[in-house]
């Protein structure tokens, strides 16, 4: 089994609590579609935590290592394992370079209409790229997927609370996992550091160098953060 899971699994904690490299670089670079946070800011790591046993500090040691191991872009040995993804990035990375990826979740200055039809528009591209960009075809959205109880919030919501977006989302993100293991995906980062596993696009594969040139700048400036690369 090889999951894809949307919340940070790695983190270099001798070098910082908050933001993590990708996370700096990544930052309010693909419009308000994509939230790019500091890892410390999304608190979905605490359930990391409680479930993987991830992230860690390199200062823990356990003496019966039983957590499912990380898996990276390009490993040799495609195994089981979780492997960190972002969908709203590795949509961005995919999506047309002279349009922004459309905002797909309701938000004070976007209504669930808006969003949903947005939702739909990513969709309808997916149709046409995903099996190029990730090995394997796309699978419909639910069209009329039924309630389990009312939810007092502006959004398509399904049972459990579920959203269109969140469903995007989680395909998105298992679409990144089978981009793995039809290598067809790149990992944007550092596996020592911070990573998400995104599709092999040229928009990738830029922010992938900016990201190395970024750190050997840092290198040069801190030479005692050369541990966390």
């Amino acid at each position: 089994m090889l999951v894809g899971w949307d919340a940070p699994l790695v983190a270099a904690f001798d070098q910082t609590y908050t933001e993590r490299p990708i996370e700096r670089l990544l930052k309010d670079r693909f419009g308000p579609a994509v939230s790019v946070r500091g890892f410390s800011g999304c608190p979905h790591w605490t359930i990391s935590l409680d479930v993987l046993g991830r992230p860690l500090p390199a200062s823990v040691h356990l003496e019966h290592d039983q957590r499912l191991p990380l898996r990276f872009p390009n490993d040799h040995a495609m195994g089981e394992g979780v492997v960190e993804t972002h969908p709203a990035v590795a949509l961005a990375l995919l999506w047309p370079e002279d349009d922004d990826l459309p905002v797909y979740k309701p938000k004070a200055d976007v209504s669930a209409a808006v969003a949903r039809a947005n939702v739909k528009r990513i969709e309808d591209y997916l149709k046409v790229c995903a099996e190029a960009l990730f090995g394997v075809p796309w699978v419909d959205l639910p069209k009329n997927p039924t309630r389990s109880r009312p939810v007092r919030v502006e959004r398509d919501v399904f049972a459990g609370g579920v959203g269109l977006d969140d469903l995007l989302d989680a395909q998105v993100s298992y679409l990144c996992v089978e981009a793995m293991v039809a290598q067809k995906a790149v990992c944007l980062g550092d596996p020592s550091s911070g990573y998400f596993a995104v599709p092999r696009t040229r928009k990738a594969q830029a922010w992938q160098a900016r990201f190395d040139q970024a750190v050997a700048e840092d290198l040069r400036r801190n030479p005692d953060h050369a541990g966390g690369r």
